[in-house]
């Protein structure tokens, strides 16, 4: 919740933990471990696969884990190996979005057509020459970033998921996903708008939270 709350505008911080409140005093209680669920299934993986479809993407492999956070919210087991299968493949799914490809692509093209004019390539050897290193490295990169974070980040939350171990959960750093979710909302706007963005993807993530917790503590 402090994450979410720290990455809202400062008004919408300000009014977050009252939302969250959901008038009633939540500190020593214990919250279902369920609640993680059906946030994850309401809110987080149909958020994240917006936010890939609105990069291009698909958002096809987010399919599976939720539902398995479905079947989750709903009291079913579900075994580790299963939920590790689904998260690396979700999550590989999101970190490759997640990486800076325009970013990275731009500057190794820049960088290496530069060179090349200097040895006295002509520009359209340049061109091609830069085009195809620009290309190589983000590709590669972006696969080792994918697929590094999906094995560590997947590898935790299945063990914390399949045992409904809220510490385990915690030290796993969830919110390394919800922070690569906004990383791909923000690619996905207009030029200027990346900040203005993140901020909106913080607070659907936060009113899906407090909209779990609505569901859980009042019945509705």
């Amino acid at each position: 919740m402090v994450v979410l709350a720290e990455n809202q505008p400062i008004d919408a911080a300000a009014v977050l933990p009252h939302r969250l409140h959901i008038g009633q005093e939540l500190r020593g209680m214990t919250v279902p471990f369920g609640i993680v669920h059906d946030w994850q299934a309401a809110t987080v993986i149909p958020l994240i696969r917006e936010a890939i479809e609105r990069c291009g993407g698909e958002g096809t492999a987010q399919g599976a884990l939720l539902g398995l956070h479905r079947r989750a919210a709903e009291g079913d087991l579900v075994v580790e190996s299963k939920w590790s299968q689904a998260l690396r493949l979700a999550l590989y799914e999101l970190y490759w979005h997640a990486y800076p490809h325009k970013a990275v692509y731009g500057e190794t093209y820049a960088r290496n057509h530069r060179l090349q004019r200097d040895r006295g390539a002509d520009e359209a050897t340049a061109v091609e020459v830069a085009q195809a290193v620009a290309d190589l490295k983000r590709t590669t990169h972006a696969r080792a970033f994918a697929e590094a974070n999906a094995a560590a980040n997947a590898r935790a939350l299945a063990a914390a998921y399949a045992r409904t171990d809220p510490v385990a959960f915690a030290k796993a750093l969830p919110f390394a996903q919800m922070h690569a979710c906004a990383r791909v909302w923000a690619a996905g706007s207009g030029p200027g708008q990346e900040a203005v963005a993140r901020a909106e993807c913080y607070r659907r993530l936060a009113d899906g939270l407090s909209a779990a917790l609505l569901r859980e503590f009042d019945g509705s």
